[in-house]
């Protein structure tokens, strides 16, 4: 008896070359929208005092094709995937959009048969590690400042501008408060324990806020 062929793994030139009506596509659709809610779901969870737009930029990359194919590689899905004959000689096996829409799909496969549950132990096991605060905070940390600075610039407000509010502690273990402010509006604080580190943490909180006020307002063009 022939095998039957697991939809979730049919990349649609396969599909087309044997003759199948059914490739991943529309578990793909369905395994995305799966992912973005446990992923959200994490999140929201491990980072209650964050608002929406840095949980949203930290989905964002965990939800990446980049990083989705990560996590196909490490399930060995790239050595399922089925493919066309000319999908296989432009190397789709290795195609980051093609592998992190089969583990997309895969995930879906996971829902239809053993349910939302099962999928969620599954992503906070792909994940381990993804949702640690540490791992999150290197994200971004090395560019709450460029971030805030394009997207106010974006607005047409100046430059934000930097200030230490106070340095405390002994000389080997400072630690300092930093204010940035923005468009004479926006003032948010930070601490560290380097004048960058305060100045990153003034900017995230900053871009957050300026998210909240101005995010659905036109950037200027």
């Amino acid at each position: 008896m022939k095998k039957k062929v697991a939809q979730h793994f049919i990349h649609p030139s396969y599909a087309h070359e044997h003759g199948i009506k059914a490739d991943y596509q529309r578990m793909e659709f369905l395994g995305d929208a799966i992912l973005n809610f446990l992923v959200a779901l994490k999140l929201y969870e491990t980072f209650p005092e964050d608002g929406e737009g840095y949980l949203s930029k930290c989905r964002a990359h965990l939800v990446s094709k980049k990083h989705l194919s990560q996590k196909a590689r490490m399930l060995n899905l790239d050595k399922e995937i089925l493919l066309g004959a000319g999908e296989r000689k432009l190397g789709g096996s290795e195609n980051e959009r093609i592998l992190a829409d089969t583990y997309e799909s895969y995930l879906a496969h996971i829902y239809l048969k053993k349910g939302l549950r099962r999928c969620k132990i599954l992503v906070n096991k792909h994940f381990n590690g993804d949702f640690d605060p540490s791992f999150i905070q290197g994200l971004f940390s090395e560019d709450h400042k460029s971030q805030l600075q394009e997207r106010v610039q974006g607005f047409g407000f100046s430059t934000p501008s930097y200030r230490i509010l106070e340095e405390k502690g002994p000389s080997h273990e400072k630690v300092f408060l930093t204010e940035v402010c923005v468009n004479d509006e926006i003032k948010a604080t930070g601490e560290g324990s380097s004048k960058k580190e305060a100045e990153q943490r003034a900017a995230k909180r900053a871009l957050e806020m300026v998210e909240e006020r101005y995010g659905n307002k036109k950037e200027n063009r």
